[in-house]
């Protein structure tokens, strides 16, 4: 299994530990003559919080220290955008998943990164955010391995309930 659809499965069971209710959007593929096509989705995740806030979520994984912006592509941004100016409520987030090719168990991070956030980085003149920029920056949220393969979600939970 690819390591991008690993860590959507493992943010999938993180947000159901987390008491996140959260829906998985599939992905469109189909099969056109010799080969595998795929419709544009907005986003990896659909949800609300506990308290009823709706949230959308990429998942992104890499196994460099930093990710692209290019990586979230330009459909995905105009649908956490659109989604995000529906209602004061509505929240989107990209999450970030930083790996070792090598040994997962060396760098296996994520990151909860608020769209406003990411836009914010998107405008700089830089090509793509690292893993030190998301270290650092407090309005980034770090969720630290948890049991098994999830992630802790709680810190996320507490500011966006």
């Amino acid at each position: 299994m690819n390591r991008g659809k690993a860590f959507e499965r493992e943010f999938k069971s993180s947000m159901d530990n987390a008491g996140l209710y959260s829906m998985r959007i599939p992905d469109k593929i189909y099969w056109t003559g010799k080969r595998i096509a795929s419709e544009e989705t907005p986003a990896d995740f659909f949800g609300i919080s506990a308290t009823g806030n709706p949230f959308m979520v990429e998942c992104k994984a890499t196994a460099q220290k930093s990710l692209s912006f290019s990586a979230l592509q330009e459909h995905q941004h105009r649908a956490l955008t659109d989604f995000q100016s529906y209602h004061a409520n509505c929240r989107s987030f990209i999450a970030v998943n930083f790996y070792s090719s090598e040994s997962i168990r060396e760098r296996n991070l994520c990151f909860i990164i608020p769209l406003a956030v990411w836009d914010e980085y998107l405008a700089g003149d830089r090509k793509s955010i690292g893993m030190k920029q998301c270290e650092g920056d407090a309005r980034i949220i770090k969720c630290p391995r948890a049991k098994g393969s999830t992630f802790d979600l709680s810190y996320f939970v507490s500011i966006f309930s």
